[in-house]
């Protein structure tokens, strides 16, 4: 990329457990460019990333969770745990099956473990993905991650979800913790039962494990909504030329029922009219279409109630060489500098 800023004097270990790991994150909606730019900042600044995308962890889900490269001049070496693109790795793909349960703590526990191994390897941790939840679980340090689930208390609740719907789910996480509310999405009934099992077990937190010290840049891609719509709509149609409609009967012939969460998640759910014989393809494309832009307007309004994410419009010009520029300077800054005399 032209414009660029090297930072070839950035090296740093992790002997010491006081030196804190420069973590960048790239964030935005679906469909933005995360992906793209995360891999061009890892081939500019000696990076490896860390997929933070709370579907792209399942294996034989490729083109439906967008992990899927088209193009034919890209070389996918394709592992469980990671995939390398052009020899970049990016961790925590494939990493569960459809039908096991991965939970933000198990997101966490394994994007630490790679972040560490990275900085080890004297290269720059980039997390990318649009999971809000699964960022916000490496930049806080919530203790209710620790909380275990109660299979007991799902179950109920799963019962009273399929009975009676989200309003009496989130009508009782309200009686339970109000506040804890207010941050939930009222029709999701996944984060509702999780909500309540949190809300009544407060002070069942477990001893922590000694955890890497972490400083993060956080930037944020965006663009003009109706040409993020457009995007996204010639991406649909992009993943349904390449094979989803397969995607979707293989996982059916391999048991993975509707039910299960990854199967009634955007991308995969809009398409079981077609195969129950009931909606045509076309008006399944235009579903995902609709849905797709509901799930952007979503995320961008998760997106602005986080104050550390600087923005970049990625229609402005220059906008590679400013965010080059930022993440050189981050990591150059004065407090990384000191670091650096230290490890010398």
């Amino acid at each position: 990329l032209p414009g660029f800023f090297f930072c070839d004097t950035l090296k740093f270990k992790m002997e010491k457990s006081n030196v804190k790991i420069p973590v960048i994150i790239i964030t935005g909606a679906t469909g933005v460019g995360k992906t793209d730019l995360a891999l061009k900042m890892c081939r500019e600044f000696g990076g490896e990333a860390v997929s933070a995308d709370s579907r792209q962890v399942y294996q034989g889900m490729d083109i439906g969770t967008g992990k899927e490269i088209f193009d034919p001049d890209i070389r996918v070496e394709k592992q469980e745990g990671v995939w390398r693109v052009n020899g970049i790795p990016i961790y925590l793909y494939d990493v569960a099956l459809p039908d096991e349960e991965f939970s933000v703590s198990h997101f966490r526990t394994l994007a630490l473990d790679q972040i560490e191994n990275i900085s080890k390897r004297k290269k720059i941790p980039i997390v990318v993905g649009g999971t809000g939840f699964y960022l916000r679980s490496l930049v806080d340090k919530i203790d209710t991650l620790m909380i275990k689930p109660d299979r007991s208390l799902r179950r109920r609740l799963d019962q009273v979800y399929k009975e009676k719907g989200a309003k009496a789910l989130f009508d009782e996480l309200l009686s339970q913790n109000p506040k804890l509310a207010k941050r939930i999405d009222p029709q999701n009934p996944r984060r509702i039962i999780r909500a309540i099992e949190i809300a009544l077990n407060p002070y069942q937190i477990t001893k922590k494990t000694k955890e890497p010290c972490l400083e993060f840049l956080w930037i944020g891609l965006k663009l003009p909504r109706e040409l993020l719509y457009a995007k996204a709509d010639g991406r649909v149609e992009e993943m349904v030329r390449n094979g989803l409609l397969d995607e979707i009967k293989t996982l059916l012939e391999e048991r993975y029922a509707w039910d299960l969460p990854v199967m009634s998640s955007i991308g995969y759910r809009q398409f079981r009219p077609y195969f129950e014989g009931t909606k045509s393809i076309d008006e399944c494309v235009q579903k995902l279409k609709w849905d797709t832009h509901a799930y952007i307007r979503q995320q961008e309004t998760w997106f602005k109630k986080q104050p550390e994410i600087s923005w970049f419009n990625l229609n402005e010009q220059d906008v590679l060489k400013r965010i080059e520029r930022e993440i050189c300077e981050y990591l150059k800054r004065s407090d990384c500098q000191e670091r650096l005399n230290k490890l010398k």
